[in-house]
């Protein structure tokens, strides 16, 4: 018998019936007489006391079932699963569970299952959750809970996959420890945080893949719809080109405050969906508020400078002469020593002197 799990939309009933190889057309019959929906509708309509009795006495009342035995049998080996599951889920979860742990393989495909029914999508590896970030995020949707994931830690299926790096220490006696070291995501860009995101968005999507009544008219929505998902994607994309000025910090500081606000709207018992509208909702003039740039203008005045020429080379006659002419008083100049020191001038300015045509 298949491990059945209790979190999924019937509480396991299809799983406990497709581990005790029941035929499709007897589960047909039996559970639209009974109008059975759950696993738990199959077990607790038995009387316990005198279980395989009842339990034969309800086969009966199928007429396409009457005095089938081999049927009879194998609907006692369901009611046994069904029966031990809901016993183990009622106990008290340990409290040292490992949200990272791979689910079991029968609510691996019943998830991918129910996923191409609604769906019909597949992704690349790039974009592929990984077995970790699914199991986590479906844990999580089904105890309406979350957290908020660093996005170092959201990995693809390419990014499992790759090689891991491993250091050797050596010990006394000729022992060698092997330590691995763990698969990080590289963000260095806005690209780069945006893929992650999109791995992200793909887990919800698949985590939240169920029907929930929020309200109180019954009405059912999914947890979590793809189409919400990646417009939170493609908006924070664009919000950053457009507000953010490409800024990653910018990028990661919105996203953070968004993704916090929507945990806190999935605690209070908020589909995902809703919750995730709330939060862009809360956030909108962070969103929107322009990042801070560093300033790096040239002052500018009114007047444009010349820049500064070097003095011609001491020694030479002209300069000499410049400078003698300058360092005499006003009252002592010469005519002749007046032109000298305008020519002087000239030179030092840039300006070549010409002297007027007669």
């Amino acid at each position: 018998m298949t491990r059945i799990d209790v979190l999924q939309d019937d509480r396991g009933l299809a799983t406990c019936f497709r581990g005790a190889n029941l035929e499709q057309s007897w589960i047909d019959h039996y559970t639209k007489f009974h109008q059975i929906a759950t696993l738990d509708d199959f077990v607790y309509m038995i009387q316990a006391s005198d279980w395989e009795k009842s339990l034969a006495d309800h086969i009966d009342q199928v007429s396409a079932l009457k005095g089938n035995r081999i049927a009879l049998a194998r609907f006692k080996s369901a009611y046994e699963a069904g029966h031990q599951a809901l016993k183990h889920a009622a106990q008290a979860a340990p409290k040292s569970e490992d949200l990272d742990e791979a689910l079991p393989d029968t609510t691996i495909q019943q998830m991918n299952v129910d996923w191409r029914k609604r769906y019909t999508l597949s992704f690349d590896s790039v974009l592929e959750p990984s077995e970790q970030l699914r199991s986590r995020v479906y844990r999580e949707f089904r105890k309406q809970s979350m957290t908020v994931v660093d996005m170092k830690k959201v990995k693809s299926v390419l990014t499992i996959s790759q090689p891991r790096t491993s250091d050797s220490i050596a010990l006394p006696g000729g022992l060698q420890l092997q330590l691995e070291k763990e698969v990080s995501v590289s963000l260095r860009s806005v690209t780069e945080y945006y893929f992650a995101l999109r791995v992200l968005a793909h887990a919800w999507a698949w985590a939240g893949n169920f029907l929930v009544s929020p309200s109180a008219q019954g009405d059912k929505i999914l947890f979590m719809d793809l189409s919400s998902a990646l417009h939170y994607c493609d908006r924070a994309l664009k919000d950053t080109m457009e507000y953010g000025h490409g800024s990653l910090l910018w990028l990661q500081r919105n996203d953070l405050l968004t993704r916090g606000k929507m945990a806190t709207y999935i605690r209070r018992g908020q589909p995902g969906q809703w919750a995730l509208d709330n939060a862009l909702r809360d956030t909108h003039l962070e969103w929107r508020s322009p990042a801070i740039q560093p300033l790096v203008e040239t002052i500018e005045t009114g007047a444009s400078k010349r820049p500064a020429e070097p003095d011609p080379p001491c020694g030479t006659k002209a300069a000499d002469q410049g400078r003698f002419l300058q360092d005499r008083q006003p009252n002592q100049r010469r005519p002749e020593d007046l032109q000298a020191l305008e020519r002087w001038t000239r030179v030092q300015g840039g300006q070549m002197y010409q002297p007027p045509l007669l």
